[in-house]
């Protein structure tokens, strides 16, 4: 989100690094509202923000002074600042305060090998740690797996379970039943929407097709990092361009793919830094407290 109406107090402090104002020929930013603009890498946005889509919230961030990568995205995930203590998220809490709009196994998901720390609470409610949808099966010779199947579920007493671990087995069976419903290399996206190739991408494909499949998701998390741009930042055709237009391009494919459902969906954006007005002596920026979020959906004011 570009500053420009801000002239010398921004331009000043990024002799190399500014975008260009509106209307400044080739690689200029996107005129939002005559003060900010929009990264040219983010063009895209600017039809959501036109149809009241999308909003910008400038001046966001923590207020904690830690410049921890591991502490920051963990006070921002927590959403407790400063506090080491807490071992849940924000999500994780909402989720198991508010009532579930079913029994749905997927109602919560974060993609990649771990749970995303935002999506983590007490043993009362479980989010799916997920890779990709097609590979959250058992593994195995296939002419054993009935036999495996058959034994998890004798052992496990998934007819009829009664203690925890019991119920966590017929949780996992009932999750690999219902991913393998969907099939996701068979997925063809909605409306020409085309995702980036790459992990991102990919998850956000799948976040796609789990909302249109209609099996109870409420949440799901996506990463995308390395943003951590202290040297040779590139804000245009560079390091920080290309992930900025990683991102932009995802979250408009998948605005696209979803069409209608994107009424009752919402998307944000957020980052554990901002980065210092100044650029440094190595044409990057060091980590600041400002920042700005994305939001994006039917639900915008």
């Amino acid at each position: 989100l570009i500053p420009y109406g801000e002239g010398a107090g921004y331009y000043d402090r990024r002799p190399t690094l500014a975008v260009k104002a509106p209307g400044s020929g080739t690689n200029s930013a996107v005129n939002l509202d005559g003060f900010f603009g929009l990264h040219p890498s983010l063009a895209g946005f600017k039809d959501l923000y036109s149809s009241g889509k999308l909003a910008a919230v400038a001046a966001t961030g923590s207020i904690d002074p830690t410049r921890s990568h591991f502490d920051a995205m963990r006070f921002m995930e927590q959403g407790v600042p400063g506090n080491k203590s807490l071992q849940t998220g924000w999500l994780g809490r909402h989720l198991e305060m508010t009532s579930a709009a079913s029994d749905s196994p997927v109602r919560a998901v974060g993609f990649g090998s771990l749970l995303p720390t935002s999506l983590r609470s007490s043993p009362d409610f479980t989010a799916l740690a997920l890779e990709s949808i097609d590979s959250y099966q058992l593994e195995g010779n296939d002419s054993y797996l009935p036999d495996i199947r058959a034994n998890l579920q004798t052992n496990y007493h998934t007819a009829s379970p009664v203690t925890p671990m019991e119920n966590q087995a017929r949780l996992v069976l009932q999750t690999i039943d219902l991913l393998q419903s969907l099939s996701g290399v068979d997925y063809v996206p909605a409306n020409g929407a085309k995702y980036p190739d790459s992990g991102f991408g990919m998850a956000l494909k799948q976040v796609a097709q789990l909302i249109k499949a209609g099996v109870g998701l409420e949440v799901a998390c996506v990463d995308l990092g390395d943003w951590d741009t202290h040297e040779n930042q590139g804000t245009i055709g560079g390091w920080f361009g290309e992930n900025l237009k990683e991102l932009g391009d995802g979250i408009l494919a998948l605005s696209k793919d979803l069409g209608s459902f994107m009424d009752t969906t919402t998307v944000v954006t957020m980052s554990e830094f901002g980065r210092r007005v100044e650029e440094n002596a190595s044409r990057g920026t060091d980590h600041g407290h400002g920042n700005v979020m994305f939001v994006a959906g039917g639900g915008v004011q």
